[in-house]
């Protein structure tokens, strides 16, 4: 079993700048917590905290999630190989403790159902529960997570295709509350190699491979075709990355301050119009978002509203207007601004208009681009449950189902307009423009194209 090798060192480095103090945690007689799944990563950080802890007599705690949202072959068999290996472990005087937590069957898949989310994101919010619960019952001073410097890379890059701004585009943060993450600095080649050398086995997810989810497709296509034709991009991501986090943070502050001195808070927010119109764009939105959270607003809040309710605070030269998208109103005056939860939500959006040309054109809710690459007139309007599309390999696909692979909220899909073919017999679905939502488009490929 592997020591204090360079792998080790790197570590121990990753836990310096999360700000883990080793000598202090072994005073305290604190603990360390790691999250294992059974994958490289979480292996790697296993296996080398173990090497760590031993050296500064530190108790190491192992969680392990099961949560049945693959088959029970290959998920139980995971939760079997991290046994196995903590078993290992052990027997070769590593000391440390493993809990196994059991999702019920079929739970991820309620709560996604009931929050109308995916079913990753739902197994996302009952793991770090699980989390929460281990972390309390352990009195964990940290939980180790083992996201590395490659799966930083494919989140920004995931995040700026689907057009993220502020502080969601500045990636996965290496400290969050008593969450660390000490192999964000390490590369996914070192990781495999470490396991590799000393012959140590990991499992491997068959979902990593389903290019159907966006993570997987930058992985798998655009990384290399980055490394092969831009030579440092990564390093240039990472900076820009860090730049962009000081401006987010200083922007983030400044709202903050606007927003406690001048917003009015109850059942409805008031902002002093004169003042908010005064400010840059940029700390509109901020403070804009402020406020929807303070009202409890969680669901995803497109850019394009955003955006349009400071391009007329932008041009504000009296009267009064009403931008309203899903359950947020916000009515712009002359001496405030009102936001507010709409008394009745709309739950069916049905809209339809035919386009005689490419262009930008307005919806209620926002505006939306007709791309040029189609034969006019067509048909602008909402999707229907029973609308499909073409794929890339001449089958067709479900809209409904495009969506959920683009992660787009239940709450969000009913906004999300497609073309359809006017002149021809079939009257096929041209496009999805998820574009206008902060999404994907998806256009078909029309034969007349060369």
């Amino acid at each position: 079993m592997p020591g204090n090798g360079e792998f080790t060192k790197e570590v121990m480095q990753g836990l310096s700048k999360c700000g883990v103090n080793l000598k202090l945690l072994a005073a305290q007689k604190k603990s360390i917590g790691v999250a294992v799944s059974g994958g490289a990563d979480s292996v790697s950080l296993l296996v080398s905290l173990c090497s760590i802890c031993k050296d500064y007599s530190i108790p190491l705690k192992v969680i392990t999630v099961n949560h049945y949202i693959r088959s029970d072959k290959e998920t139980c068999g995971d939760v079997k190989f991290v046994k196995s290996l903590c078993g290992s472990l052990c027997d070769r005087g590593f000391k440390l403790t493993l809990k196994i937590h059991e999702l019920k069957k079929g739970a991820a898949l309620e709560l996604a159902q009931s929050q109308k989310c995916g079913v990753e994101a739902a197994a996302r919010e009952l793991r770090y529960a699980a989390f929460e619960g281990f972390i309390n019952e352990e009195k964990l001073e940290y939980l180790c997570l083992a996201h590395n410097k490659n799966d930083q890379m494919e989140t920004l890059l995931m995040r700026f295709l689907q057009g993220a701004g502020g502080n969601s585009k500045n990636g996965i943060p290496c400290v969050r509350q008593k969450y660390i993450r000490p192999l964000l600095w390490t590369e996914r080649s070192k990781i495999e190699a470490y396991l590799k050398e000393n012959k140590i086995e990991w499992c491997t997810d068959s979902s990593n491979t389903d290019t159907a989810y966006l993570r997987n497709r930058i992985r798998a296509k655009l990384i290399p075709l980055l490394n092969d034709q831009f030579e440092g991009w990564d390093k240039a991501v990472l900076s820009g990355s860090e730049k962009s986090e000081m401006d987010a943070d200083c922007l983030q502050t400044l709202a903050q301050n606007f927003f406690e001195k001048h917003a009015r808070c109850g059942k409805e927010i008031k902002l002093d119009a004169p003042e908010f119109y005064s400010l840059h764009r940029a700390l509109k939105m901020r403070v804009l978002l402020l406020a929807f959270n303070a009202l409890g607003v969680s669901s995803r809040v497109p850019f394009v509203f955003l955006r349009d309710i400071c391009d007329y605070a932008d041009n504000y030269n009296g009267g009064e207007s009403q931008k309203t998208f899903a359950e947020l109103s916000v009515i712009c005056k002359k001496k405030e601004v009102l936001i507010k939860k709409a008394c009745q939500v709309q739950k069916e959006i049905v809209f339809s208009v035919i386009i005689e040309e490419s262009g930008m054109y307005e919806l209620p809710f926002c505006r939306v681009e007709v791309p040029q690459a189609l034969d006019f007139p067509v048909l602008l309007r909402s999707w229907q449950m029973d609308d499909s599309i073409q794929t890339a390999d001449g089958g067709t696909k479900k809209v409904n189902d495009v969506l959920s692979d683009w992660h787009v909220e239940e709450s969000l899909k009913k906004y999300i307009p497609v073309v359809q073919a006017l002149k021809e017999r079939e009257q096929r679905i041209l496009c999805i423009l998820g574009s206008c939502m902060g999404y994907s488009d998806w256009i078909v490929k029309m034969e007349c194209e060369k």
